[in-house]
């Protein structure tokens, strides 16, 4: 069937709304079990909103706060205002937080539809780019995560439209900039990539260098002048959040730094002139190049269509895949050469310099290529595909040679192949991949510990499960209004909660450690029996009370305990010291029943532990 063929224009729309529900479909299915883990971004986010739906507050008790400062990485405010909604619909649970997420993946389908006719591509183009994009490995995963550049996306894409369609009647530049406004509360890129965009885009239709005389040119600029006056505004909102990232952008790493420094004094040391030296090895100089490598490797085919980044948040390594079919680099291959025999028409540059001005945020930062900042470049590389796809259309299946129609239909068939490849990978094999960073067996792990819980006084978990307080404080979950004045903050880096309640985050070091100034820290009269959580394989396997080992035998979690009456054992078998006979006294005056606190002090002794009194 030749769907391009198709005359009605109610044939022709079905079709588009069918590909839509296909794209529904991958994006909705099992949204709230796959993957089946749940990042620390997402648990953040969810319990951020869930606390501000309670009490008004984040976790760190600030009331409605435009700058999130969740572990110190200064989230924006779009995502976790958006979950609001949904955690009040469906509860606190994956597939709440992640449901914004996927309603606007599936809208950028229609939007980007929409944003290919506005650059001035055929309705057969813009159906392509639509399917593709409705099957592209990138789009379909990480649109079921909780996860901003999603959101960033489609109103980066509806805004250029929007954009696009202001030249015919100006109130789309309204759409345009609320887009823009809109885009960044959620992610950085929007509120860095659309104005340029919006720059290019006036540059390429306006011509102001060969019409530069004309009145019109430079009225038809305020637009732009309003975009960049909003985009102050936005700094200025959110200089918080900005300044917490400004550490990952090659103007501000200490890596480079550190490398221009060193680079500084080994050519003194070598006897170069010192004016000499600070010049060939200035920063700027290690920042520029830095920018460059950036740049040129987000455009590797390895990165794009086979290994994706390093994040295992983001790529599909665990599966053997990549962000991309790798069948499309023939017809991208194909449409970078008819970009480029057009590059006179308005569409074709257009296209081209989204292409080329896409990753150029990701190389202002020192771990480019990075998949989170590099949306905007996979969606201009499913556009340019489109645009071969329907050239080879062209010169193959329309030939009247049949070597050249199976050609084309096998190139087809090994598309959708390699998509059924994606399909049963994905759906059915990826959770049991999940990779160490998703935190395979986490679910099962929380259901254990809310199930014993009750029986211990206190549970410490191994802070290998990074920031383990907040899945704690989703999953269980713990009551905002009391987690925001209990719990007990450090900084390391990020800011995390070190202990809440009875949940320790940290390792436990074992009873060596104890000495007579800490000893009521662990043991006291409501304390006695302690749970022990870890992730990974243990040294020795032995005094398990429970065990997750996944079906292939790697070692997902364990739990032991330990008590009063163990440390007891263990002190009692060691020589007579001071120390320990101090400890050991102790230890057994809680054993008998009530702690003799004069023995060790009032250092670390529970606020609610009354000292025995002589």
């Amino acid at each position: 069937m030749n769907v391009w063929a198709i005359k009605s224009k109610h044939a022709k729309l079905l079709l588009c709304v069918l590909v839509v529900l296909i794209g529904f479909g991958l994006r909705f299915w099992r949204l709230g079990t796959l993957p089946a883990e749940m990042h620390r971004d997402e648990v953040a986010i969810g319990y951020n909103a869930y606390s501000l739906a309670k009490t008004g507050q984040d976790e760190h008790g600030v009331a409605w706060p435009v700058n999130f400062t969740s572990f110190g990485d200064y989230k924006l405010p779009g995502m976790i205002y958006t979950v609001i909604g949904t955690i009040q619909v469906f509860g606190l649970n994956a597939f709440a937080v992640r449901l914004p997420t996927a309603i606007a993946s599936v809208a950028t389908l229609v939007a980007v539809f929409w944003l290919s006719r506005e650059m001035g591509w055929s309705k057969r183009v813009s159906f392509v780019a639509m399917l593709l994009l409705t099957l592209a490995y990138w789009h379909i995963t990480q649109a079921r995560n909780t996860y901003e550049p999603m959101v960033g996306l489609f109103f980066s894409v509806a805004g250029w439209a929007s954009w696009l369609a202001g030249r015919r009647r100006r109130l789309w530049y309204a759409g345009a900039l609320g887009a823009y406004l809109a885009g960044s509360l959620f992610y950085n890129l929007p509120f860095l990539l659309m104005p340029i965009l919006f720059v290019v885009t006036w540059a390429i239709t306006e011509q102001p260098l060969k019409t530069w005389r004309r009145r019109q040119t430079w009225l038809s600029a305020w637009p732009v002048l309003v975009a960049g006056l909003v985009g102050v505004g936005l700094s200025l909102l959110f200089q918080s959040s900005n300044t917490g990232k400004s550490g990952i952008t090659i103007f501000m790493s200490k890596d480079i730094l550190d490398l221009a420094t060193n680079s500084v004094h080994a050519m003194l040391i070598g006897g170069v002139p010192s004016r000499i030296a600070r010049m060939v090895d200035h920063v700027n100089l290690f920042s520029t190049l830095q920018f460059f490598k950036g740049y040129f490797s987000v455009f590797n085919p390895a990165y794009v269509f086979f290994t994706g980044d390093p994040n295992s948040w983001h790529n599909l390594r665990s599966i053997g895949l990549g962000n991309s079919n790798p069948v499309l680099l023939i017809p991208f291959g194909i449409g970078m050469l008819t970009l480029l025999k057009q590059r006179s028409k308005q569409s074709a540059q257009l296209l081209l310099a989204y292409l080329l001005l896409s990753p150029i945020v990701s190389a202002l930062t020192i771990d480019s290529p990075v998949t989170n900042r590099l949306l905007d470049f996979h969606l201009a590389i499913t556009l340019v595909a489109a645009v071969g796809v329907t050239q080879l259309y062209d010169q193959l299946w329309k030939s009247q040679s049949r070597a050249r129609k199976t050609v084309f239909g096998l190139g087809v068939a090994l598309y959708l192949g390699m998509f059924g490849v994606f399909g049963l990978r994905y759906f059915f094999s990826y959770n049991q991949l999940l990779p160490n960073e998703w935190n395979p067996g986490m679910t099962d792990m929380m259901a254990f510990v809310q199930a014993n819980s009750a029986k211990y006084d206190w549970v410490y978990i191994t802070p290998d499960l990074d920031l383990a307080y907040i899945h704690f404080a989703f999953h269980t979950p713990f009551d905002p209004q009391t987690f925001q004045t209990d719990a007990v903050w450090k900084k390391n880096g990020f800011e995390f909660v070190d202990q809440y309640q009875k949940y320790r985050f940290q390792h436990f070091d074992g009873f060596n450690y104890l000495n007579p100034s800490n000893v009521a820290e662990l043991f006291d009269d409501q304390h006695r029996r302690i749970l022990l959580v870890n992730k990974g394989e243990p040294d020795l396997k032995t005094n398990f009370i429970w065990t997750d080992v996944d079906w292939g035998g790697r070692w997902l979690w364990y739990a032991r305990e330990v008590s009063l009456d163990q440390a007891i054992a263990m002190f009692a078998a060691q020589p007579p010291a001071p120390k320990r006979d101090t400890l050991l006294q102790y230890l057994r005056s809680c054993q008998a029943g009530r702690c003799d606190y004069s023995l060790v002090g009032d250092v670390g002794v529970a606020p609610d532990a009354q000292p025995i009194q002589p």
